[in-house]
């Protein structure tokens, strides 16, 4: 299952959530408020041959280092 990341519209709530394809009914997990908008997010991924030593690879998330 995919990992979506939304923000509380209402309380400013940054969170990430698991979730199906296509499913909608999410809700903030700290004040419960349904006004929700998903975020872009990014990802990484490395193959065997990547060095984990260096810090090469975007960090993701919330423009977090």
């Amino acid at each position: 299952m995919p990992i979506y990341e939304y923000i509380c519209e209402d309380c400013k709530n940054l969170f990430s959530v698991f979730q199906k394809m296509g499913e909608t009914d999410t809700v903030c997990t700290l004040c419960n408020s349904k006004n929700v908008k998903k975020q872009f997010s990014t990802f990484s991924c490395a193959d065997s041959s990547s060095d984990f030593s260096n810090n090469s690879m975007p960090s993701g998330g919330f423009g977090g280092s």
